[in-house]
């Protein structure tokens, strides 16, 4: 089993939560980072990225790949 005391009680509550493939997958300590990063990753808001492009506008001097 990997060392999941030092990650924290909020943190470990939420490896608790995963919902793993095998019980397999479950001990390998390479899964748990992904796992982790994906669950930390800021997710896009579709409608502000849309409005951002099409409000913006290309400045005197800026070519169009910039």
């Amino acid at each position: 089993m990997i060392r999941l005391t030092v990650i924290g009680d909020e943190a470990f509550d939420v490896y608790n939560a995963f919902s793993w493939q095998s019980d397999e997958e479950k001990v390998k300590i390479d899964k748990v980072p992904g796992y982790l990063e994906k669950l930390c990753e800021p997710r896009k808001n579709t409608i502000y990225e849309r409005y951002v492009f099409f409000f913006s506008s290309q400045e005197k001097g800026l070519s169009i790949d910039e």
